[in-house]
């Protein structure tokens, strides 16, 4: 509701550093419509509303018109509708949530010598390593890069990209 997004506006500064945004709506609520614009809302005013973001309908379950659940549907294409207390729809969920992921993440591969080791502790603080090996030329690293950090990332780490 309006009246408490000031209360949560530091729980959702907490997106700012999601790399993709959940954003779950109580479907049997009456006022779901005006609690979705009000989180776009914050979202823009927290210059984040262009982050990937998966509109969940939860509570599926309880409607029972299948023909207002099909204008739900056509009203809201590229959203999910799930039950989490049934269960309904959550594999489907996680699959979504794993593609979006893997859509806006891009995996590079760094060899970097051991004269530039240094460099590891940034490489962990910052990204997700998918898998490292050592040998006599150095660390070579599986790197999953968020779109949002990519810049930053090749800015820093070009020379040592062996392969993306």
């Amino acid at each position: 509701p309006t009246h408490l997004v000031a209360s949560f506006r530091s729980t959702l500064a907490e997106a700012v550093e999601a790399d993709i945004l959940l954003h779950v709506v109580d479907v049997s609520h009456k006022g779901f419509r005006e609690q979705i614009d009000v989180v776009n809302k914050t979202l823009e005013h927290l210059k984040i509303s262009s982050k990937p973001m998966i509109l969940t309908f939860n509570k599926i379950d309880a409607i029972e018109d299948i023909r207002e659940h099909r204008l739900l549907q056509k009203e809201f294409p590229d959203s999910i509708f799930i039950s989490a207390k049934r269960g309904i729809n959550i594999e489907n969920l996680l699959n979504l949530m794993q593609e979006k992921y893997n859509r806006f993440n891009n995996i590079y591969l760094l060899l970097i010598p051991y004269s530039q080791s240094h460099l590891l502790s940034g490489l962990y603080t910052n990204y997700e390593i998918l898998e490292r090996a050592d040998d006599d030329r150095g660390t070579t690293l599986r790197v999953n890069i968020p779109a949002s950090k990519e810049l930053m990332f090749k800015n820093t780490f070009s020379s040592y990209i062996v392969a993306d």
